[in-house]
């Protein structure tokens, strides 16, 4: 019996480990010059602010899913000219799967004169990871999120993985 309470209780460890660890690497690779904000930041903010979500991952990642009402940028041809109807204090969300990417279209935006431009900490893998909603291309809920790549979909452990 106690062998029983044991494997259960590590079980349940075990995704609460992996967010640690996905942390722990993530506070080493992303650029501390670029501000981040955490998905349940987001989440409150999506709730109460008036927010542009930027997706800057691949067009086929994007059709797997998205944030609702993010606007799709390409990170491989990122098409800046779209910032030009918004004036310069909106508020920007930048997220990929990660936020390797976007933290780089997010230090481009503020170079731009930005003000208000922050990186999801985490990117669409947390933001699922945490529970929250993604939607596919009929604005569905689904529980697809693109894994980038075998390396990078371990971080991913709360979505049915697809490439």
């Amino acid at each position: 019996m106690k062998a029983v309470l044991f494997l259960a209780i590590l079980i349940m460890a075990l995704p609460a480990k992996a967010q640690k660890d996905f942390d722990e690497f993530l506070e080493k690779r992303l650029p501390k010059e670029v501000h981040h904000i955490s998905p349940e930041t987001l989440k409150m903010k999506l709730h109460n602010d008036s927010v542009l979500l930027i997706d800057a991952r691949s067009k086929k990642e994007y059709e797997v899913s998205h944030l609702k009402n993010s606007v799709f940028l390409s990170f491989n041809k990122p098409d800046f000219s779209m910032f030009s109807e918004y004036d310069k204090n909106t508020a920007v969300v930048i997220y990929c799967s990660v936020g390797l990417r976007s933290s780089n279209i997010s230090k481009k935006l503020t170079a731009l004169g930005f003000k208000n431009v922050s990186n999801l900490f985490g990117g669409i893998f947390k933001w699922k990871n945490s529970g929250y909603q993604v939607v596919d291309m009929d604005l569905k809920a689904t529980e697809k999120v693109h894994g980038y790549s075998q390396n990078w979909s371990k971080w991913l452990t709360n979505a049915e993985i697809v490439y």
